[in-house]
């Protein structure tokens, strides 16, 4: 009988304490963590997540011992994510690019024809 056939039945243990945490940390007292001041990097996370893991996977470093792969594909989708933030996203979504103001005067010509 191996550990991992004691593990099913924890499951849903296991995701209850997870909404729990979750819950907790976002209505519990205590300091509020402002995540706006980080930048919004949810979209470099999603895009960048999964070619990061299968390049590790790819790599090797999910095989045994795997801890090697737990430890960088969080850290590596991380800077990604915030190299990707800081170089491409924020100076698109700034109001002064020259993406946006040429935008604008494309949707001004349309109203005024």
């Amino acid at each position: 009988m191996t550990g991992l056939s004691l593990l099913p039945p924890l499951i849903p243990l296991r995701a209850l304490g997870l909404g729990l945490l979750v819950f907790s940390l976002a209505f519990g007292p205590g300091p509020k963590l402002n995540a706006a001041r980080f930048g919004d990097f949810s979209y470099g996370l999603y895009i960048l997540h999964f070619p990061i893991i299968n390049a590790l996977v790819a790599l090797g470093l999910f095989g045994p011992p795997a801890w090697r792969g737990w430890l960088l594909a969080p850290a590596l989708v991380l800077l990604a994510s915030g190299v990707l933030w800081h170089l491409v996203e924020k100076p698109f979504l700034r109001q002064s690019s020259h993406y946006r103001q040429s935008e604008n005067r494309q949707s001004i010509a349309k109203h005024k024809a």
